[in-house]
């Protein structure tokens, strides 16, 4: 009688390994006021920034411009204004400088539904 060994055979058994834990992010829903005081642009927003990132250790901030749709069937959302580009865009810059990333998470205000929806 002959012994055949295949090499499959051969290989050591290795031992399954936990997978690593999960990485939770720390983030923060950052949200914006229209008094010049407390915009995005005002010095109390970067104060803010600054407390989150330092004092919190969030790593991420969530920024919710928000669109329009008027009918759930139409295929256009509605940007602008609230708040306006140039506060976002600043706003992102003041969080990257102080060592957060940003999420954009539109909430998108639904009109009035017609009579067919």
């Amino acid at each position: 009688m002959q012994l055949t060994i295949l090499p499959c055979c051969l290989r050591r058994h290795r031992r399954k390994r936990n997978p690593p834990p999960p990485v939770w992010q720390k983030g923060i829903s950052y949200t914006h006021l229209s008094h010049p005081s407390d915009n995005l642009l005002s010095r109390r927003s970067r104060r803010s920034l600054q407390h989150i990132r330092w004092r919190l250790h969030a790593e991420w901030i969530s920024l919710s411009p928000f669109g329009h749709q008027p009918r759930a069937a139409d295929t256009h959302l509605f940007f602008g204004g609230d708040p306006t580009d140039r506060h976002l865009t600043h706003a992102i810059q003041e969080a990257h400088e102080v060592g957060l990333k940003v999420m954009l998470k539109p909430h998108i205000l639904l009109g009035q539904p017609g009579p067919d929806e």
